[in-house]
């Protein structure tokens, strides 16, 4: 933030400066969490289980698919 004192900004020019990073920094961190989720995603399509076959957990499982569906339509 030498830009500040070098170009002796305004205290509204510094939030602004703030601004822009704070959305820089969130628009990277979502990016990346949103990669780290696809990854963990296809592992775990990978995982066999028996969950299947257990009711409630095919209750859960159903349930949870039906949501991830409507989302990505």
């Amino acid at each position: 933030m030498e830009s500040v004192i070098t170009e002796k900004l305004t205290l509204s020019q510094i939030k602004e400066k703030i601004q822009e990073i704070l959305e820089e920094t969130q628009t990277v961190t979502r990016v990346s969490k949103s990669k780290d989720l696809y990854r963990e995603f296809k592992a775990i399509t990978k995982i066999q289980s028996d969950a299947w076959q257990d009711e409630d957990k095919k209750t859960q499982l159903e349930a949870l698919l039906i949501q991830l569906k409507e989302i990505l339509e």
